[in-house]
């Protein structure tokens, strides 16, 4: 990447010769590459993130966010990181620990971390949404997590307001694992193999990731790891546990493996009570799965996400992954039965309803503004404070009711941390 860069210097040295005017500044040479994209390869061995583990009930680390060249498959590209890497690193602990992160921020924008989906403390050092780390500026964040919390893959990202799209599109995310799923499993289970597998996507221009103007139906560049289409080799015969998560800003996917259907015991961190068998997953961001994979023969096969329409954006089927079932076959594992669950059913709808909420989400078509109630977001502005374990039933509507997009739902749901 080096030498290609110097060749498109010297080639402009000798243009500005030829004009008899020229001017040795880097930043003249910008635009000379327009056309000319990354070249990903494909195919290179399945690695995981490197990780930050608890010690001792204590996970302690520092993240540094930071403008940097990344290496996403082998190519070069600038874009924002969490350690130096496209996906940052993924933190593993265990419910009742503490997280003692300190964050550095490198960046000229102000920034945070969200631990997305912890049922936490949200306010100060915590898990505080409105918290802004200036640039060039340190912050420690001491989460402590409830003995109770669920097991799950997890993940943390920005959450600067007006910035978090272009900053996690960027490359300001990663994998949080609280527990071990295989724990809540038959014996049988506990020592199957686990993957992490972290979903997500990237635009490239002038050799950066697009930061702004972001078109969430552009064509895109799909990784696994920071991995575009790398090679994955399991035994014939295993079955492994798969934590799945689109760490991204934008895009969906809509998982699946021919021939091979996943076994879901886990969504958004929640081990489920019922646990079921499914040819294809739909992942919107933020979405994570927990599924048992199991591989019968010796094939080769793909992991990919198929075509997919999300309300006029196109994505198109798409090779995630290769897989490789090969080598000595190791002895089957029995498959869960429908009495084997990891979750238990949470007596939710018998409890007492407190309070009834309407929430209708409507969007400005002139200006694009997303309003709740009729109200856009201000984080200086509290709109309701529920009772700490009481239960609601909230309706959710879109508006205009002639939208085709419009829906209405019902959830009751309990009000944690």
């Amino acid at each position: 990447m080096i030498r290609f860069r110097d060749t498109r210097h010297l080639v402009f040295i000798l243009g500005c010769a030829l004009a008899l005017a020229c001017e040795d500044d880097a930043d003249d040479i910008k635009g000379l590459g327009d056309q000319i994209e990354p070249t990903f390869q494909s195919g290179l061995p399945f690695v995981e993130p490197e990780e930050i583990v608890s010690r001792d009930g204590v996970l302690r680390g520092k993240l540094v966010s930071a403008p940097t060249v990344l290496d996403v498959s082998g190519a070069s590209v600038r874009g924002e990181s969490f350690n130096g890497t496209f996906v940052g690193p993924t933190l593993r602990l265990e419910p009742g620990d503490t997280i003692e992160l300190g964050l550095e921020n490198g960046l000229e924008q102000h920034t945070n971390i969200h631990y997305h989906g912890f049922h936490v403390d949200p306010g100060g050092k915590s898990d505080n949404i409105f918290r802004m780390v200036p640039p060039g500026e340190p912050a420690d964040y001491v989460v402590e997590v409830p003995e109770s919390h669920d097991q799950g893959v997890f993940w943390y990202h920005s959450h600067a307001h007006m910035m978090s799209e272009s900053q996690v599109f960027q490359g300001l995310s990663g994998m949080v694992l609280i527990g071990d799923t295989r724990r809540l499993l038959p014996e049988r289970f506990h020592d199957v193999k686990t993957r992490m597998l972290a979903l997500k996507d990237l635009q490239v221009k002038d050799g950066a990731i697009v930061a702004v103007g972001i078109d969430s139906n552009a064509k895109t560049v799909r990784t696994v790891n920071a991995l575009v289409d790398p090679m994955l080799t399991v035994a014939p015969g295993s079955t492994e546990l798969w934590y799945i998560a689109n760490i991204g800003a934008d895009i969906f996917y809509d998982i699946a493996m021919d021939g091979v259907s996943f076994r879901v015991i886990g969504e958004d961190g929640n081990p489920q009570f019922q646990t079921y068998e499914a040819s294809h997953l739909v992942m919107p961001p933020g979405k994570r799965w927990e599924v048992l994979v199991t591989f019968d023969e010796a094939k080769n096969l793909e992991f990919k996400t198929l075509a997919y329409d999300q309300q006029g954006d196109h994505y198109p089927e798409t090779r995630l992954m290769q897989v490789n079932v090969d080598g000595d076959e190791v002895e089957p594992i029995a498959a869960l039965t429908d009495a084997e669950n990891p979750g238990k059913e949470d007596d939710l709808l018998a409890r007492p309803v407190a309070e009834n909420r309407t929430w209708t989400f409507s969007e400005d078509e002139e200006t694009s503004q997303f309003k709740i109630n009729g109200k856009e977001f201000d984080p200086n502005r509290i709109d309701v404070s529920p009772k700490l374990g009481t239960a609601k039933n909230g309706r959710y509507a879109t508006s205009p009711a002639n939208s085709i997009h419009s829906t209405s739902t019902s959830t009751i749901f309990v009000s944690s941390a």
